[in-house]
């Protein structure tokens, strides 16, 4: 499918998938799309947006092929790591089968690489940021703490990019639509 002949509605099913990033809600990809809206407007015509089908079919052409070749990898991956451990268990390879099933693990989400920064038990009594801060501060040079922050960030990006989801929200109830179409009337908005 070619994108949506309406340029707001392509940029509306794009900033869909990308709020889906950020955590917005489909009223916050309505507006980001150029459509000026109050909150109550933005979030019906939002959803009367994610009625149509063009919309649902075009938000299901862009997300899909992530995620069929993103699970096939996982899969395919995972089926690796089963075929090293089992011939390793078999061949007695103690050594081997285990990394096997600690690299499975990782690769499923069951454990992670932790980065320790400073000394044992350095941020345990941190509350806030500034304390946080203070705390990084008083083991490395500013430019040793801007530089784990931004593997910090790294590491957040590729976690959340990993294990985001596209949420629909529910379809207004009709007295929601109904006073939504009645301000858009008066107002002279009707999209």
């Amino acid at each position: 499918m070619a994108p949506l002949k309406n340029q707001r509605w392509e940029l509306f099913v794009r900033n869909l998938i990308e709020g889906a990033k950020h955590g917005w809600p489909a009223s916050q990809a309505y507006i980001r799309s150029g459509y000026k809206a109050d909150d109550a407007t933005a979030r019906a015509n939002a959803s009367r947006l994610l009625a149509k089908d063009s919309i649902r079919m075009r938000l299901a052409e862009l997300t899909a092929p992530a995620t069929k070749k993103t699970r096939a990898t996982v899969d395919t991956l995972a089926q690796q790591f089963d075929a090293v451990f089992d011939g390793a268990m078999s061949n007695a390879q103690f050594g081997a089968a285990g990394a096997a099933a600690a690299a499975k693990s990782k690769l499923l989400g069951f454990m992670r690489d932790r980065l320790e920064v400073g000394g044992v038990g350095a941020f345990d009594n941190c509350q806030t940021m500034p304390e946080l801060v203070e705390a990084l501060l008083a083991n490395e040079s500013p430019a040793e703490a801007l530089a784990i922050c931004d593997e910090l960030r790294q590491a957040i990006e590729v976690h959340a990019a990993t294990h985001a989801a596209i949420v629909l929200p529910a379809p207004p109830k009709v007295d929601e639509l109904a006073a939504s179409l009645a301000v858009s009337r008066r107002n002279g908005r009707a999209h």
